[in-house]
């Protein structure tokens, strides 16, 4: 799961630039199955249509000039990644984001009611301090009003 708090929509840029990140991590320490994952790319703000064709047509709109922009961009910019050479990794690169990864989108209707749903992902990924789930609050404070409650003289409820 890639999740960007962004309110601007994610440009195929963007996208690309994270997915060969993420590819030459797993290239210098492999970490991501053989057999591939499913890889969830939270974009509230939405998809600059060429992004959206990129994921919606996955590996096929995936161009080699596309990747080769993106290598360049995150072997320049992260130092972990700057011992990497287009002309050594860029089959192994580009076979890698074909087949072990599957991007999809998820957008802000969807994510607001699946974070909504699951405390745990909530306090994961997001800048909360939650130190009690909503549900047991509710109720500390319940159980606080009925033994105010009982303790007042009936003459004053």
């Amino acid at each position: 799961m890639q999740c960007k708090n962004l309110s601007a929509a994610v440009t195929k840029p963007q996208i690309l630039r994270e997915l060969v990140k993420l590819i030459l991590h797993d290239i210098n320490t492999p970490f991501i199955p053989e057999e591939g994952v499913n890889y969830e790319i939270w974009a509230p703000g939405g998809l600059f249509e060429p992004a959206e064709q990129l994921l919606a047509d996955w590996p096929k709109q995936l161009l080699e000039e596309d990747v080769r922009a993106a290598f360049d961009a995150v072997t320049t910019e992260y130092e972990k990644l700057k011992d990497f050479t287009w002309d050594q990794s860029n089959e192994r690169l580009l076979e890698a984001l074909r087949t072990k990864l599957k991007p999809w989108r998820k957008l802000n209707l969807d994510l607001a009611r699946q974070v909504r749903n699951n405390h745990d992902l909530h306090v994961r990924y997001f800048a909360v301090n939650s130190v009690m789930p909503t549900k047991a609050v509710q109720s500390y404070f319940a159980r606080e009003k009925r033994a105010m409650t009982a303790r007042v003289p009936r003459c004053f409820r």
